[in-house]
């Protein structure tokens, strides 16, 4: 298992490697024994964000050990589009248990749509009415103030 003094790679060898090993793969134990190393890319960023998951499906689909560049990772429209493309790889995979679960939540989704964008567009209606409604109000409680304080009254 995981030690206070593994390293990211040796987390992820180590996860992996019990993953494997429940799927009953030969191979599962020589995982633990391969020699990881956290490769550096000089393009990286310290910040977390929505897209981490997107260079590292792009990197493992890409690298062979040689300084690897993707200058189209650098556009939020690519990092849409490869979301997209990992996502649907990933629950149309013959690997993926619950496929046909999400594949039918997908066709309910759609079948649908029609009333559920009507139903959000209502909701959104809804919001901006209500927000108008206070903004209302607080003006008119700040016309009140300083209609009171013209009048050298104070509402306080």
């Amino acid at each position: 298992m995981q030690s206070a003094s593994d390293s990211g790679p040796e987390i992820q060898c180590n996860v992996f490697s019990d993953y494997i090993r429940r799927k009953q793969h030969p191979k599962a134990l020589d995982l633990l024994a391969y020699n990881s190393v956290n490769v550096k890319f000089k393009w990286q960023t310290t910040r977390i964000d929505k897209d981490c998951g997107v260079y590292m499906m792009h990197h493992l689909k890409y690298f062979n050990g040689d300084v690897y560049t993707s200058p189209d990772l650098n556009k939020a429209g690519i990092r849409k589009v490869l979301r997209a493309q990992i996502s649907a790889s990933l629950i149309l995979s013959n690997y993926n248990e619950v496929r046909t679960q999400v594949i039918q939540k997908v066709y309910i989704f759609y079948k649908d749509k029609p009333s559920l964008l009507k139903l959000i567009a209502e909701k959104k209606k809804e919001r901006a009415m209500t927000k108008n409604e206070e903004r209302r109000m607080e003006a008119s409680e700040k016309l009140k103030d300083m209609s009171a304080v013209k009048r050298g009254k104070s509402r306080v």
